[in-house]
């Protein structure tokens, strides 16, 4: 589900992903499915205990009792799943 709302989220712009768990996640995902070219757009994890900068898109988890999702100050937000 959050491929999906990330694809949204995207605009169709190409999004760049940080090397890590993300990229192992959705890397193949985000370059088989946007379109070709340099990136546009920046994917970060955002959560308790990682950095405030963020620019683009954050990847935030939702709590797992109440669902809401962790604040941040991207311009657009990826809802996840706590448990992912």
């Amino acid at each position: 589900m959050a491929l999906a709302h990330l694809l949204v989220v995207s605009g169709g712009k190409r999004v760049s992903v940080p090397e890590g768990l993300v990229a192992e996640a959705f890397r193949r995902a985000i370059d088989g499915l946007l379109s070709a070219g340099p990136p546009e757009r920046r994917l970060v994890l955002a959560g308790l205990g990682l950095s405030a900068a963020i620019t683009s898109i954050a990847l935030v988890p939702r709590h797992p009792q109440t669902g809401e999702v962790w604040p941040c100050d991207a311009r657009a937000v990826v809802p996840l799943a706590a448990d992912v």
